[in-house]
């Protein structure tokens, strides 16, 4: 997962250098630049470590099996296989692992010729793995491995297949404290219209006359009102 030591690359440019320590290559392509950074410890991490892969434990990546080696119609195809492949991964980011991330190591006011900072930044660790037959995790003398089964599959179903329980009853939660709040607001409303009476026009200064006639067996009430105006007998104005 991780090397500490220095691992060499040979070039036709630069000769040999330290793939593995930043260092290295300053040394190799400024070096008057290198000598003045002796001081700076971003300059000695390894390059080469993807030790926060074993952060996650096994039962929290994601897994996925590929049936496709196995079925009758792949065979059309030229794609043919004994048994199912199981996929596990990690590196994506959901409720129940978390946001995801950069690393990062910053060293502020390197004095050269103007203050300069030196930032280091690595992208979260991501990894793919894919066995044979149906796998999943499980701890022997308290190491992670994984078991497969090429005839069935494993009874145990890897916790990540499942949504959380507790993500659900919190949406659940959330949706009832949301429908309580709705509910107050709505009967606060209603009790403020009661209180203040009907808004609009008042139904004494209306007027309905029918504007439709019966058809074959059935009648169809429908109808309009007109405002009756103060000033004038009658004034339509239809609503």
């Amino acid at each position: 997962m991780s090397i500490d030591e220095p691992v060499i690359v040979q070039t036709d440019s630069y000769g040999s250098f330290d793939v593995n320590n930043p260092r290295s290559a300053l040394d190799v392509m400024i070096p008057d630049i290198s000598e003045q950074l002796y001081d700076v410890a971003i300059l000695e991490l390894p390059l080469i470590d993807a030790s926060q892969i074993l952060s996650l434990p096994l039962y929290k990546w994601h897994s996925l099996f590929d049936n496709t080696a196995i079925i009758q119609g792949a065979v059309q195809y030229n794609y043919t296989g004994k048994n199912v492949i199981t996929h596990y991964s990690m590196g994506e980011c959901n409720i129940e692992i978390g946001s995801c991330s950069d690393r990062e190591w910053i060293e502020d006011n390197i004095d050269l010729d103007a203050k300069y900072s030196i930032r280091a930044i690595e992208s979260r660790d991501d990894a793919t793995i894919a066995i044979e037959g149906y796998v999943d995790s499980t701890v022997v003398d308290g190491i992670e491995v994984f078991q497969t089964n090429l005839k069935s599959q494993v009874t145990q179903k890897p916790d990540t297949d499942e949504f959380p329980a507790t993500v659900m009853y919190g949406m659940a939660g959330f949706a009832a404290v949301g429908g309580a709040v709705m509910f107050v607001i709505s009967n606060r409303k209603l009790k403020k219209d009661k209180d203040e009476g009907q808004t609009g026009v008042d139904p004494a200064h209306l007027k309905a006359y029918e504007t439709s006639n019966s058809a074959g067996g059935y009648k169809t009430n429908r109808g309009e009102s007109y405002l009756i105006s103060n000033q004038t007998e009658e004034s339509k104005m239809p609503l």
